[in-house]
């Protein structure tokens, strides 16, 4: 199973990233890259990098970089557009 966790290098992830690699799990963690994980793991060199700002300067530098992460990207975008949308539904109804 392919996870993908979104500040894994934070205090869950720290933790989390490392459990789900030795369960089997090809693991990519999506972040800002300024922070390590709070306890350092062999199972972290299993783990794809993919490093992504809030600014569209670095955003399209990262995707150049690593044409694959557009494919994510987009994935990202579409799940966050249907959550946003259930929510107003939900909040609205």
């Amino acid at each position: 199973m392919r996870v993908v966790i979104i500040g894994g290098s934070g205090h869950v992830g720290t933790y989390l990233v490392p459990r789900l690699v030795e369960a089997g799990c090809t693991v990519i963690n999506v972040s800002r890259g300024q922070n390590q994980p709070y306890q350092p793991h062999p199972a972290w060199q299993q783990v794809r990098q993919v490093t992504l700002d809030r600014s569209a300067a670095e955003i399209r530098e990262a995707l150049r970089r690593d044409p694959g992460s557009r494919l994510l990207l987009q994935r990202l975008r579409d799940t966050y557009t249907r959550r946003l949308a259930l929510s107003r539904r939900a909040l609205y109804a």
